[in-house]
């Protein structure tokens, strides 16, 4: 019983993991757009949107205040990746100068 509900911890967390991945792919491509387009890349308002639609769709049993604490540890570390991105791009240009 309990290695069976372990198993399917492991299948969730594989599905989790490749859907973090996806999503973080998906926001560096936005934060590209932004960039080129001349807009800035944090939107806060788009941020508020996304945890309200989230919390919207949370049907426990983790509380609102829960899932909002995961969405928005989840847009930090995004964050954060976007700005290696951007540091690497940066080293990059000045190397091919």
């Amino acid at each position: 019983m309990i290695d069976d509900l372990r198993a399917e911890i492991d299948r969730i967390d594989e599905k989790l993991v490749e859907l973090m991945n996806r999503r973080a792919s998906t926001a560096l491509d936005i934060g590209n757009y932004k960039r080129r387009k001349g807009w800035d890349v944090t939107d806060e308002e788009r941020e508020e949107a996304v945890l309200n639609q989230v919390k919207g769709l949370n049907e426990g049993p983790l509380s609102d205040k829960q899932i909002e604490r995961v969405y928005r540890q989840l847009i930090s570390e995004t964050k954060k990746v976007q700005l290696e991105v951007d540091a690497d791009d940066s080293s990059d240009e000045a190397g091919s100068n």
